[in-house]
């Protein structure tokens, strides 16, 4: 897991233990800082509860990620398993040594993926769970009125960019607030919304 975080330049931030004196809680950021403490914020469970505070660089733009997955609903299962059946199995993993075997059987499987699933390429989300409609209108709305003060240089756009500004940052800490409280309302039922938040 390390190898992977480092590969990624993330850094792991947690070191309380939260559940049976094990540390379960991955936090991991990328060029931030961030502080984590123990909570004592009732959540019905015998995990104890984490609270994470974390300052960004403002001037570090978020940009949509791509990832290229396999895309397993086009993939050729009847091309895929003729593959694994001709592959003849105990010779390949006849040796004293399991992680041999092991890691040898993962190359084979994964080469004959590779062969028979084809890839895609996804992308993350533009904007945060919690921006709807409304709000992404008012940032658009803002970004248009910034645009026009800065070639204007008018005192009338900048106070209505201004204005624009402090509706977004209303509406957006609202938002933010409303959906925080909805995924943690749902985290027992829903605890994926908590680990995609």
């Amino acid at each position: 897991m390390s190898r992977d975080l480092n590969e990624y330049g993330l850094s792991q931030f947690n070191v309380h233990k939260t559940c049976n004196d094990h540390v379960l809680d991955l936090i991991c950021a990328l060029n931030t800082v961030c502080t984590v403490s123990l909570t004592d914020k009732a959540v019905n469970s015998t995990h104890t509860s984490l609270h994470c505070d974390l300052v960004f660089d403002r001037k570090c733009r978020v940009t949509r990620s791509e990832r290229t997955v396999f895309n397993y609903t086009k993939a050729d299962f009847n091309h895929l398993k003729s593959l694994l059946h001709c592959i003849p199995w105990s010779a390949l993993l006849d040796s004293n040594d399991v992680n041999e075997c092991v890691n040898t059987f993962y190359d084979i499987v994964y080469a004959a993926i590779e062969q028979c699933v084809p890839k895609i390429k996804l992308r993350g989300r533009k904007f945060p769970p919690w921006y709807d409609p409304d709000l992404i209108s008012v940032l658009k709305e803002k970004e248009e009125m910034h645009r026009r003060y800065k070639k204007t240089g008018d005192p009338e756009d900048y106070a209505s960019f201004s204005n624009l500004r402090s509706e977004f940052k209303s509406l957006n800490s609202s938002k933010y607030c409303d959906y925080v409280t909805e995924v943690e309302a749902s985290s027992k039922e829903d605890p994926k919304r908590f680990g995609d938040m």
